[in-house]
């Protein structure tokens, strides 16, 4: 933990109380970030370092994982044995075909599901289809254990459209144009360390009142008001950014054809590997295998490691 400063909004690292350090998603820290934990940990602690340097790099500078495994001496283990997907192995065989860029084999497991359409409108259509009515049918799972993953934010298959369409349809009669309505699935996009909510959680309205909005992140029940929520966002449909480090029972994922840019190998199996028990793969199924054979491989050059 680190001390927070409510007026300045700066963090300062104070030392640990602790024999063994662990520090999980190490993917997802940066330079400073690193920086701060090292100032954390007393000398003679064990630190380890856990995560997977495959998924996306930080947001932040560097990529201290990766270049810690590839140009340290530090010893590293490598495990191989999936728990996230324990049978079926679909989903782990696609995310192997992702990271060595082979054409994809047929099936691959029955925990996996592609739809070919290359129109948009179909796809819209399966879209809303899968989300609201199908996946809960044949899964025997809720709406809440449905999570849709895309690249960006803006367009019609973007999050801020697809997230305002899924949410029309789910909203009873009524609501339609509202902001909020209780019930709402949504995100908290910047890290709150007052009411201790961090950019990522996920979270559901619970009461709509004049001055406040309740929501609850797993188990705490926060308050927020009107400028509060300017760092809220709908989530039936999330960045794969956003949703590095969560994992839901059934993921879907829209293919596009102008996207991509977008999907580099790093964004790709970070996206398939979300899936605990069911992805859904939706769109131009020849444009998806062209975004796995050809994807790109992001480099930085951090210096980490040089003189």
């Amino acid at each position: 933990m680190m001390d927070y400063d409510e007026k300045s909004h700066a963090l300062t690292p104070k030392p640990l109380d602790c024999d063994i350090c662990i520090v999980d998603e190490m993917s997802m820290v940066d330079m400073q970030l690193f920086f701060d934990v090292l100032q954390m940990v007393p000398l003679g602690v064990r630190l380890v370092l856990v995560g997977d340097p495959d998924q996306l790099p930080s947001i932040g500078p560097g990529q201290v994982f990766s270049d810690m495994i590839q140009f340290s001496s530090i010893p590293t283990f490598k495990l191989t044995t999936n728990h996230r997907q324990q049978t079926h192995r679909g989903i782990t065989s696609l995310a192997q075909h992702i990271l060595t860029r082979s054409k994809l084999t047929h099936p691959l497991g029955d925990d996996c599901t592609f739809i070919h359409t290359a129109n948009d409108d179909e796809l819209d259509m399966k879209l809303m289809s899968l989300y609201i009515h199908d996946i809960t049918k044949h899964h025997q799972v809720t709406i809440h254990d449905v999570q849709m993953i895309v690249p960006i934010h803006k367009g019609r298959f973007g999050i801020r459209n697809l997230n305002q369409e899924i949410a029309n349809h789910i909203r009873s009669q009524g609501h339609f144009g509202q902001s909020w309505v209780v019930g709402d699935r949504v995100i908290q996009c910047r890290n709150n360390y007052t009411k201790r909510v961090m950019n990522g959680d996920i979270g559901f309205i619970e009461s709509i009142e004049s001055d406040k909005i309740q929501i609850r992140f797993h188990s705490d029940l926060v308050d927020f008001d009107s400028t509060d929520m300017q760092d809220i966002q709908l989530a039936y449909a999330v960045s794969i950014h956003k949703f590095q480090g969560s994992e839901a029972p059934i993921i879907i994922m829209p293919i596009v054809k102008q996207w991509g840019f977008f999907m580099s190998k790093d964004v790709l199996y970070t996206a398939v590997t979300r899936a605990k028990d069911h992805l859904y793969v939706v769109g131009d199924l020849q444009v998806f295998e062209r975004m796995i054979q050809e994807s790109k491989t992001n480099i930085r050059h951090t210096r980490l490691f040089q003189v």
